[in-house]
């Protein structure tokens, strides 16, 4: 197909699942990237060349291709396509973070993308998703928190982690852990992605 098209959407993706799923090697995700930019590039069946490279991605976690997800959606975002119905999957990607379950921290997450567009894109991507669940939507507004007060937005960024530190009363865990750091960290008027 790709003698006789370059350029086809469902060659290069699916080429460029083939190696994430099998080559396995250090530079399997760099390889796999440059058949899925000409696929996404293509503007044909962008949908479907979505769904299979997050699927890649997906079936294959670890550290450089959760957070290659992470730049997908933002992509995604720029461009106005429209959500994947696996986009919700890479909330994962955060949640474990905040759970000390993965090799991606907190601070990784921080300093992926600018925190200006790293904001839009997590509202875009998991808005929705995150306010089905009570405990998923706290976990949310806290990276809307740490993103917001990455922007500048310092202060009220504080006030929507004093809400969540209200709402977590005496429970224990690594979100309330995180929270009461990012407020002290705040509270001294000094922001980094620490």
């Amino acid at each position: 197909a790709l003698a006789v098209d370059a350029a086809n959407p469902f060659a290069n993706v699916m080429l460029g699942h083939w190696i994430l799923a099998y080559e396995n090697g250090p530079n399997a995700l760099d390889s796999a990237r440059a058949y899925f930019r000409v696929a996404a590039d293509a503007g044909r069946a962008t949908d479907e060349v979505r769904r299979f490279q997050l699927a890649a991605l997906g079936n294959a976690p670890d550290f450089n291709n959760e957070l290659e997800t992470i730049r997908v959606l933002n992509e995604m975002r720029t461009r106005a396509e429209p959500r994947a119905p696996s986009t919700r999957t890479a909330w994962r990607t955060y949640y474990y973070a905040l759970n000390g379950q993965a090799s991606i921290t907190v601070s990784d997450l921080m300093t992926l993308l600018p925190a200006s567009e790293h904001l839009q894109t997590l509202r875009w991507a998991f808005t929705e998703y995150a306010q089905r669940d009570e405990g998923t939507y706290r976990i949310f507004r806290f990276y809307v928190a740490r993103l917001r007060a990455q922007t500048g937005e310092v202060d009220s960024a504080a006030d929507s982690l004093r809400v969540i530190r209200k709402e977590l009363g005496d429970d224990s865990g690594r979100l309330r852990d995180a929270v009461d750091a990012a407020l002290t960290q705040y509270g001294s008027g000094r922001v980094s992605p620490d």
